[in-house]
């Protein structure tokens, strides 16, 4: 991130003119996933699992009950998804192209996705609340 907004301001000061105005999203190399496949290393890293798979169609009419059932009794359906979460969860994709940055300013992201990814889960495995052994992060 550094990185990008010294390149940002080194572009800025020699060309302020083609720069000026110009909105970068700050991303790594990132291909569109559901978005649920993104979050589930990082759930298993925390020692959660998927406890049973259900198909999205009976997903989104448990998630349109739950939301009616909102509007009328909200301490019934605490904990539940709602539709709209559901939605976020089940039907979104997760990613942003870095095809700006590299045209624009020229600029490589240090890291891809996937490895930005296993060195978190490395990190966290080792640092926060999650058991067990990760392989080590080779710093570059």
């Amino acid at each position: 991130m550094a990185a990008i907004m010294k390149r940002g301001m080194v572009c800025l000061k020699s060309n302020s003119e083609r720069y000026n105005g110009e909105v970068v999203i700050c991303m790594d190399c990132t291909p569109c996933i559901r978005f649920i496949d993104f979050m589930e290393p990082f759930l298993e890293a925390n020692g959660f699992k998927r406890i049973s798979t259900i198909n999205y169609f009976q997903t989104h009419f448990i998630a349109v009950f739950y939301e009616i059932l909102n509007r009328f009794a909200p301490e019934k359906s605490f904990g539940h998804l709602t539709l709209l979460a559901n939605k976020f969860i089940n039907c979104w994709t997760v990613g942003f192209s870095n095809r700006k940055l590299r045209l624009l300013l020229d600029f490589v992201p240090p890291y891809e996705q996937s490895e930005a990814i296993d060195r978190w889960l490395c990190w966290h495995r080792k640092n926060g609340t999650a058991s067990g052994c990760c392989r080590e992060a080779q710093i570059a």
